[in-house]
């Protein structure tokens, strides 16, 4: 899918905006000193914007994005210290899926919307 630069833009100012009321410095240290591993809240929170999806094709229910929303995104939760997957699920998973599987596995994989909250749990 393609957007406009004021799309991206627009998404940039999304992401940040959620990201400065819920990932503050002491929302960092506070997931760090729980052990948790990720912030599930802010998580499914950046789920409903569609973060986990973004690069996932519009076909398997995602966004259907490219590297220059990638870039958009992921400097704001570089900037924020984001305490969340969004490197190992949005990004890794999601681009060695779609380069290495065919489309049924790919189904399979992922029975639930690419941009559903993580469960803890396998599929």
């Amino acid at each position: 899918m393609t957007i406009t630069a004021a799309e991206r833009a627009d998404l940039r100012a999304a992401v940040n905006e959620l990201l400065a009321q819920r990932c503050t410095e002491d929302d960092v240290r506070r997931v760090i000193a729980t052990g948790d591993g990720f912030d599930r809240d802010l998580w499914a929170q950046l789920a409903d914007q569609g973060v986990p999806g973004m690069l996932v094709a519009d076909r398997y229910g995602g966004m259907g994005f490219g590297a220059l929303e990638l870039e958009a995104v992921a400097e704001e939760t570089g900037k924020a210290l984001l305490p969340a997957p969004f490197i190992s699920s949005a990004v890794l998973t999601v681009t060695l899926l779609a380069a290495a599987a065919p489309r049924t596995t790919v189904s399979g994989c992922c029975p639930r919307s690419p941009t559903a909250p993580p469960s803890g749990r396998s599929p």
